[in-house]
């Protein structure tokens, strides 16, 4: 392995070094190497590489938030616009329902007085109020 890539490899490893690279100023870099060389000389139990890996987890988890942000919102986008365009086709559906609602129920007077027919009407209650005359125990014979 060259010395160039030894730094990289390391840097793979090990995520606080891998932050080093994220820094613009190479004095920055330099700086921030030192300190982790420092941390990783500490014992691994040492509290101070416990705040420093901690320190590092939270960076990386801010380094990606935004992206991470940008993508939960693009599918919130997403999810609204399907639901607004389920919402207006629901209301589409609604106005025609409640159109032909509409129409219909202007039509039924129409139809229903077309439907009427006085002269079977009054045959028919004939027939009702005639037979009952015949029932047994009707007084028709006092009326005949």
């Amino acid at each position: 392995m060259s010395a160039a890539t030894a730094p990289q490899a390391a840097a793979k490893k090990d995520p606080l070094l891998s932050l080093a690279e994220h820094l613009p100023d190479p004095n920055d870099r330099a700086w921030y190497g030192a300190l982790v060389s420092y941390v990783h000389s500490l014992p691994p139990e040492d509290e101070l590489v416990r705040v420093a890996q901690l320190f590092g987890f939270l960076t990386l988890i801010g380094r990606q938030l935004p992206e991470s942000l940008a993508a939960e919102q693009s599918k919130l986008r997403e999810f609204w616009g399907e639901a607004y365009g389920a919402l207006q086709e629901e209301v589409r559906l609604n106005e025609r329902y409640h159109q032909q609602l509409q129409e219909r129920l202007n039509q039924l007077p129409r139809e229903i007085a077309a439907g009427v027919q006085p002269a079977a009407i009054a045959k028919a209650m004939g027939e009702v109020f005639g037979s009952s005359w015949w029932l047994p125990g009707s007084k028709k014979a006092k009326y005949s």
